[in-house]
């Protein structure tokens, strides 16, 4: 209702509590390009205060990193090894504990880094470049 504080609702005949000038995943647009509009139809969308539409890199069934690997997959040894959980950001994996092949950084001064760039590395899970 208006005057409580929603600022979805611009009136009391106001019948939706979209804001358009809100939060990206809130304002009744599909802001990301997906056909996809807000939460909780949007998967890129964690709640309606969230302003980001994009689908995280470790959700978003592509392979980012070029590994030749897409995405966390629960219980399977085809997920993204820079992938800790659907809603991480980067499919490389975070130094120190990433194997040097997907760690995102060019360890043996060559200038390539990872799989599949760098020819020294046999696959993202190779441990020397």
């Amino acid at each position: 209702m208006a005057g409580h504080g929603d600022p979805g609702c611009n009136s009391a005949a106001d019948d939706s509590e979209r804001d358009p000038s809100g939060a990206r995943c809130d304002n009744g647009l599909d802001d990301d390009g997906d056909t996809l509009v807000d939460f909780p139809n949007d998967s890129g969308c964690s709640g309606p205060l969230d302003d980001n539409e994009d689908v995280p890199p470790c959700a978003n069934g592509l392979d980012d990193d070029g590994d030749g690997r897409t995405d966390f997959i629960t219980n399977s040894n085809l997920s993204d090894p820079g992938c800790t959980d659907a809603k991480d950001d980067s499919e490389r994996g975070a130094p120190p504990n990433a194997p040097v092949c997907d760690n995102g950084l060019d360890d043996d001064g060559d200038g390539a880094a990872d799989y599949p760039g760098d020819k020294g590395c046999t696959g993202p899970s190779d441990a020397s470049e």
